[in-house]
Parts: C-alpha cells; structure tokens; sequence
C-alpha cells in the first residue's frame, strides 16, 4: 500500500512526500491502520523494518494542538534512541510549525532540561529513568496522555526498568492507547505485555526468514590476534566504506580504536563510559561521513539507525543471541542489502551455530581475503584503493608516497607490485592486512 492511499493531513502527507516515503512496510501497512482506529497493538518486527513511522504517523493524528498538556509519550531505552526518534518524529511534522516536542534522557543537566518544560509540549520521548525522574518530582503530568510507546520494549525490560513502566502506567489514564515495539520475539515480553495491554491486538514479523532481510551472515575462524588485520583485508577488498565492529567490552573497543587509529584510519569509539555528549558527537561524525569505522559495546546495538551501513563485524561473539540480533540489524535497513562477518574460534563455533538455529539464520564459513583479491593489477589502481579508502587524508598522502618510492625504485610494473605485495605480507603494520597471502 502506498502513503498516497491513505487519508493523512496535507502538513502531513506533504512531510511524508518531502521524506520520499512511498510504499509502506509491512509493519507500517499493518500498524497504522489500528493504531489509527484506536487498538492497543503489540509489534514484533526486525530492526529497520519502519517501526518509527508505523507508530508516529497516527500518533501526531492523535494530538490537539489547541491543548497545553502532555498528549503523547514514547519511551526509549537509551538516549541515542531518544534523540533518533526525535529527529524521525521532527521530519515528518516539519510543516506543522504548533506541533512542540522534547527529547529527554540522563546525562544532560537536569536542570535545563526541567526549563525545556516551559514549552509545553504535547509529546515527550524520553528514557525510562529521566520520565522517573520528572514524575517523582511532580515536574510533569501525563494524567492526560493518550498516546503510550515503548519503542524497544525488549531492551527496557531486559535493562531491568519494570519498576519505571509500572510508574508510567500507575500515572496514565487506563484509557490511554498503549503499543509496544520490539525487535526481538521474546517470551519475557509477551508475558509482561499480558500485564499492560490484556486486549492488544498482535503483529509478529520477528521470525521472518533471514533471506528476506537481506543480510547475508558470515563467520571466519580466526585467533584473536589475527582478526584486526582480516578486517583491514575485507574492507579493502569488498570496498566497505561505512562498518561497524562490536566488541564485548570497552577495554577492546578502545584497544582496536587505538590501533586503528594510529594506523590512520578514520576510526572513533563508542561505548558507555563516554560522556553523552562525546557520544553524540561521534555518532553525529559517523552519520556526516567523518568517520568511516565505529568500534562500539554493545550500546550501539540498540535502536541506532545509521544509513547505507556496508558491513557490520563482531570482532567478539556476543554474549546472547538477541546481541547478535541487534549488533547486524545495524545492517540491510530498510529493504537494503547488508552483511556481518563474526570472528570465532574453535571452541565458539557450537555457540554461533546455536545462534543461528535460534534466530533461524544461514550463516556461512568465509576466508579472509587473498592479496590478489584486491585486484592489484596496476600502481593507478593501487593508488585508487588508496585514495578511495577509509584512511584519513593524511595517511592517504603518506601511503601514496610510498608508493612513489617503491615504483620509482622499482622500474617494471610486476616487479613494482611483487615488492608491495611483499611488503605487505613481511609488515606486522599494514593498511592493507599483513599476514593472510
């Protein structure tokens, strides 16, 4: 079905238009449709599949612009979330100019952010915590809402934040429209979801097989002290210019951001001992194309939308299948193709597999690319891959250098290209990958 079909108001329809929105998603010609009719609605969809729109659309439909209170609330596990669905929400109301909403999350001063209020705002999304916070305080009413979203219902629950929703609940009307949006198809969540919306009508698209989401998963058996120097090897070779890799923890995440960096690409880290700011920050970079590699916990894994995502690595299994999920939803959004690429060794390989049964995936042994994979077959193109690479512009300049020198040393172009290929294999610190021939 396609936008144009459906009854919207012209700021919206025009908004919608502006987006270059056509054709709805599945979830979104299922959701709308009900939420618009007033149903409580449970949504069990995979990541990139359009949630955002499928709830916003008939949320601002609901909203009386001539009234001061809190009308509508989305509640979001993480402040990155907040502010993404912040901005979604702001593109599709950009020509209704009375229309006034606030991101709210921790890790800003609370005190701005209490002034922020004054605006009178007919949505809130907000993190569970911040929302706490503001009721316990009396600092905001929602005896009035009409309009309840826990977008990643799955992560509020896993975080361990009943006790926020229950309070959230406890100071909404009982008439108030409920929907819950998930990722993942957890028992847990149906079970507590029993609890909040008894009448809810169900979507559940979380088992769609993994050849329709167009994410092709591979894994590479590979010792630990190996695996930065494949990922060098595959982001030449397959021409990646915009990846993610996932480590367990932040002590990895800054140990490859380090090499990385130091190596001369264009490279940040992200995890949760970052100031908010820091984060938003690099996230703002990633999303302008300043940096091409994110290494990231798993904090980025969750909701974080970032477009035209080539390939999503874990340098490190994930501890649970549902990270695995999260971690390559990154990837393939909205109807694109993507790719991960996990890093195991002997002994995880039973775990992955396990993943994939779970999660009913086809995940694939690969090798780490070959040197002649990268399709050296003159010094132009070698200084091509160069030029058009992830490196920063410094590096660039020095790596092309080299090659000057070697070519000017070298007078025939095979014999040129065997003592780079040479240099690459005999160098522990290549931008290329060393080590894998």
């Amino acid at each position: 079905m396609k936008f144009s079909e459906i009854n919207l108001s012209p700021e919206l329809r025009q908004a919608i238009a502006d987006l270059k929105f056509e054709t709805m998603t599945m979830v979104q010609e299922k959701s709308i449709p009900l939420l618009r009719a007033g149903d409580d609605l449970i949504v069990q969809s995979e990541t990139g599949t359009g949630k955002t729109a499928a709830y916003a659309i008939p949320m601002i439909e609901s909203i009386d612009l001539s009234q001061d209170y809190i009308q509508a609330l989305v509640v979001v596990p993480t402040r990155e979330l907040s502010k993404q669905v912040c901005n979604h929400i702001e593109a599709l109301v950009t020509h209704i100019p009375d229309f006034r909403m606030l991101s709210l999350y921790g890790g800003r001063n609370f005190e701005s952010q209490k002034k922020s209020l004054n605006i009178k705002p007919h949505l809130l999304i907000s993190t569970p915590g911040r929302i706490n916070d503001l009721l316990d305080q009396s600092l905001i009413d929602i005896s009035k809402l009409k309009f309840l979203i826990l977008d990643e219902a799955d992560t509020i629950i896993e975080m361990g934040l009943k006790e926020s929703l229950d309070l959230i609940f406890d100071k909404s009307p009982a008439s108030r429209q409920t929907a819950m949006f998930s990722a993942t198809h957890e028992a847990n969540l149906i079970k507590i979801s029993h609890k909040y919306l008894a009448r809810a009508k169900h979507i559940n698209f979380a088992k769609k097989k993994s050849h329709d989401i167009k994410i092709s998963h591979n894994y590479i058996v590979l010792d630990e002290v190996n695996r930065l120097d494949a990922i060098k090897r595959i982001v030449f070779s397959e021409k990646v210019f915009r990846s993610i890799i996932f480590a367990n923890n932040k002590v990895v995440v800054d140990k490859v951001f380090k090499i990385l960096k130091k190596q001369g690409f264009k490279v940040a880290a992200l995890h949760g001992d970052l100031k908010p700011n820091k984060r938003d920050l690099i996230m703002e970079r990633f999303k302008n194309f300043e940096i091409n590699i994110l290494v990231a916990s798993d904090i980025a894994a969750r909701g974080i939308d970032i477009p035209d995502l080539d390939l999503v690595f874990n340098f490190q299994l994930p501890r649970e299948d549902r990270d695995y999920t999260h971690r390559v939803g990154r990837t393939g959004r909205a109807g694109n193709e993507g790719k991960a690429i996990t890093f195991v060794n002997n002994k995880e390989i039973k775990f992955l597999k396990s993943f994939a049964t779970k999660l009913d995936l086809n995940i694939d042994e690969a090798q780490v690319p070959r040197i002649d994979s990268l399709d050296i077959v003159s010094v132009d193109i070698l200084k091509n891959i160069i030029i058009d690479s992830c490196l920063t512009k410094g590096e660039v300049k020095k790596q092309t250098k080299k090659i000057e020198v070697l070519e000017a040393e070298f007078k025939g172009q095979n014999e040129f290209l065997s003592a780079y290929q040479a240099d690459i294999v005999n160098s522990s610190e290549h931008v290329l990958g060393a080590g894998f021939r």
